[in-house]
């Protein structure tokens, strides 16, 4: 049944698997170290307004490659951290908004939930 699943769904990208069963409804990629307390604040905000998240550190790997693998495995969308800028994109690679800031992103992310929320 699995297989019969991912053969169902798998595109150019990977795997678009339906909210059910995918792993992450959003991945947070900070790009260093210094950007994890960043990534760390959002996913709690986007985890209280209802998705689950994950954030992907593996540092040792190229940013692109995890984003790449966000879209493999299904993620809808991943959260770029870079300093103090936060970027989403969906896995098409679209950019879906680009902020400065906390209070941005925040707001950004709460209309990202809410918009879940009604699918």
């Amino acid at each position: 049944v699995l297989y019969c699943l991912l053969d169902y769904v798998r595109d150019e990208l990977g795997f678009a698997l339906p909210a059910s069963v995918r792993p992450f409804d959003i991945i947070f990629v900070p790009r260093m170290s210094q950007d994890m307390v960043l990534s760390e604040t959002l996913r709690t905000i986007a985890t209280r307004g209802g998705l689950s998240c994950g954030i992907d550190d593996r540092f040792q790997k190229r940013r692109r490659e995890r984003i790449a693998f966000a879209a493999y495995v299904g993620c809808p969308v991943a959260v770029h951290v870079v300093g103090e800028t936060v970027e989403a994109q969906d896995r098409g690679g679209r950019v879906l908004w680009n902020v400065e800031g906390l209070d941005r992103a925040s707001a950004s992310l709460s209309q990202l939930c809410a918009q879940a929320q009604t699918r």
